[in-house]
């Protein structure tokens, strides 16, 4: 099991990258603040620890935190490893960590704090439906919010001095953990002051270049793909027994099982089941009904199957194909 630590100021994109490397890796996200808040919740021992400490309005200690970490990885779908979201933020926490699961990657998104500070401080929001704006990237438009009941929010916090303080706050903690990373070999920077999707390219050839994540997820996507095929042969053969075995008053049953079946194999890239190719149009995928709606003559070896219905024509048997094929057997 093998797990990445992505860090960042407040306000350096983290939210965004973090959604596209669930999507590349398949790791789920890890947020010590959303354990500790499902943790209180649900009123496990863990959480109620944590509790006591936050209705007295202190810290919560690294060992309640680590004990949430350890519960979190041991669910099913962290068996591949977790991406922790700030955490860890101190050289104690992170050799906690690295007694609970292998940390192989570490990304670190930098932006230069006077761009954290453009962009905390330039952003606002629509009180009226919670629309996110912004002052230079994304102002809101001329006639307004497009809830049609506008009315420009912003936080209190969300001001020059109270980001700088919180920005110098960052570096001083997160400093000494980075050379700390740096140190192992694992840590990688990332200039987050660029477009989203750079950003994101420089992340996964990051993963890719320090391997086994990005690899140990293709090897499981390949799995998944061979067992919805698997599942899609299994269909296909239920579906062939209700047309071969088809009755007369099972028209609807047996009209609908063969549209399945064409779906099912176009999906899959299957080909039908030779036992059924000639109970139904391929053209406008009708079941054949003899004497109603489908013409059948031998001609040269070859049986050819007329749709009354759309006039499509099919041969069986006979050609080159048939005579290579009873040659090899």
């Amino acid at each position: 099991m093998s797990s990445i630590v992505l860090f960042g100021p407040p306000g350096a994109g983290k939210g965004t990258q973090a959604e596209r490397m669930i999507d590349a890796t398949g790791l789920p996200q890890v947020s010590t603040g959303d354990m500790l808040r499902a943790a209180v919740k649900a009123g496990t021992p863990t959480g109620l620890e944590a509790k006591g400490f936050m209705e007295a309005g202190q810290l919560v200690p690294d060992s309640v935190i680590i004990d949430l970490i350890k519960d979190r990885i041991l669910e099913s779908d962290a068996k591949n490893g977790v991406m922790f979201d700030g955490f860890p933020r101190t050289i104690p926490q992170a050799e906690a960590l690295e007694q609970i699961t292998a940390v192989t990657h570490v990304i670190a998104i930098e932006v230069p704090d006077e761009r954290i500070v453009e962009r905390i401080c330039g952003r606002y929001s629509c009180a009226g439906c919670g629309s996110v704006y912004h002052d230079t990237f994304n102002p809101v438009p001329a006639d307004g919010c497009a809830c049609g009941n506008w009315e420009e929010k912003r936080r209190a916090d969300d001001n020059e001095e109270t980001v700088s303080s919180r920005l110098s706050a960052y570096h001083q903690q997160t400093s000494p953990l980075a050379d700390w990373y740096r140190s192992k070999g694992i840590f990688h920077a990332v200039n987050g002051d660029r477009a989203i999707d750079e950003i994101t390219v420089d992340i996964l050839n990051a993963l890719k270049v320090w391997g086994g994540i990005l690899g140990s997820q293709n090897k499981r996507r390949r799995k998944v793909k061979i067992d919805r095929r698997q599942a899609a042969m299994n269909s296909q053969l239920h579906l062939v027994e209700l047309i071969v075995g088809r009755k007369e008053d099972d028209s609807v049953i047996v009209q609908s099982s063969i549209r399945h079946l064409v779906r099912i194999s176009r999906r899959h890239r299957l080909p039908v089941p030779e036992s059924v190719r000639h109970l139904y149009c391929k053209k406008c995928l009708i079941s054949f009904i003899h004497g109603e709606n489908v013409r059948t003559r031998i001609s040269g070896g070859q049986r050819i199957v007329t749709c009354l219905s759309c006039a499509n024509i099919r041969r069986f048997g006979g050609g080159p194909k048939f005579h290579r094929k009873q040659q090899n057997r």
